[in-house]
């Protein structure tokens, strides 16, 4: 886990070891895990050197990314759009399309 976003209102519990071993935890501000630093005390938006925390805040969140081919899903996450194309069909075949919806639509 390297990020976690919260809402600004985000009240955490008190813990001794809410962190322990989140070597890759680092606060929206960049404050970076440190073993001393493990308790709940850190459970709260980075707020850089005055402040440290190991959150981020939502609003900060990136926007979601669309995926454009089969080849970019693998290294998805779950969380990103991915854009569906639809092919698009020529005059004549629009007009075929009609006429057999015509012809089912009779039976």
């Amino acid at each position: 886990m390297k990020t976690v976003y919260v809402q600004s209102d985000y009240i955490g519990s008190n813990s001794t070891d809410t962190f322990i071993n989140c070597t890759s935890l680092v606060g929206g501000a960049g404050t970076k895990y440190d073993p001393t630093f493990t308790d709940s005390t850190a459970a709260r938006i980075d707020g850089g050197i005055n402040s440290p925390g190991y959150f981020t805040s939502i609003s900060d969140k990136p926007l979601e990314t669309q995926q454009k081919n089969e080849s970019d899903i693998s290294e998805t996450t779950g969380n990103e759009l991915r854009s569906i194309e639809t092919p698009v069909k020529e005059p004549d075949e629009l007009e075929s399309d009609s006429k057999q919806n015509e012809s089912e639509s009779q039976q």
